[in-house]
């Protein structure tokens, strides 16, 4: 299931009691977390870190820290948005959202 964010996007839905809550502000939280604002969850033993309506369309990072999940994430963000498909929904997001901020960080 999914719901929609702030401009329309679909979001992964996840359980309030399993979702991390983070400190988007917090100068350790690299500027591409700041301006997209993935959601973070415990996931089995793990984390793991989504921004789309799913793990599959989406894009997702996982790890065993909270610190790892959102570092793969990132990655993970950063080869998606390089060569974006023209369908794919969460790169042009990520890349519309990215552009309205000024900001180029991938």
């Amino acid at each position: 299931m999914a719901v929609f964010n702030r401009i329309g996007m679909k979001q992964m839905k996840v359980a309030e009691d399993r979702i991390i809550q983070l400190n988007y502000e917090d100068k350790a939280v690299s500027l591409l977390i700041k301006e997209l604002q993935p959601v973070v969850f415990q996931k089995n033993e793990g984390y793991c870190c989504v921004l789309g309506p799913d793990t599959q369309a989406g894009v997702a990072g996982y790890g065993d820290t909270i610190q790892e999940a959102l570092a793969n994430w990132e990655d993970a963000m950063k080869r998606r948005m390089r060569n974006p498909d023209d369908r794919d929904e969460v790169a042009l997001y990520a890349i519309d959202m990215l552009q309205a901020s000024n900001k180029k960080v991938w």
